[in-house]
């Protein structure tokens, strides 16, 4: 079984997450507290891992939406480039309003 590792980058205009199944077959069985697990079905087995990080909570939220909410903060606690606090709402930025247009339109 082929172990793609797990990537995380941006391609044509999305966030992709890839993990190869081996890698979440292998990265199961090496976790902590769970040394005495053995997965049987890695297809399988993945298919719950997706659902499970798939799953909405009662107020909507999954896994994943809690992930990069984290990940939004870390990154603007870190100083990272390309967000900016909005003091009111006369002082949008217009540019990344198109931007975002243009995202719904496909361009």
């Amino acid at each position: 079984m082929k172990k793609r590792e797990l990537t995380v980058g941006i391609e044509h205009g999305e966030i992709v997450i890839r993990i190869g199944i081996g890698v979440v077959k292998m990265a199961t069985e090496m976790a902590p507290h769970m040394e005495k697990l053995k997965v049987t079905d890695p297809k399988e087995w993945a298919r719950s891992v997706v659902a499970t990080l798939d799953y909405e909570s009662d107020n909507g939220s999954t896994m994943v939406t809690r992930m990069l909410d984290e990940a939004y903060f870390t990154a603007m606690d870190w100083g990272e480039e390309g967000i900016k606090i909005v003091e009111d709402e006369d002082d949008e930025d217009s540019e990344g309003q198109q931007m975002i247009d243009r995202e719904i339109a496909g361009y």
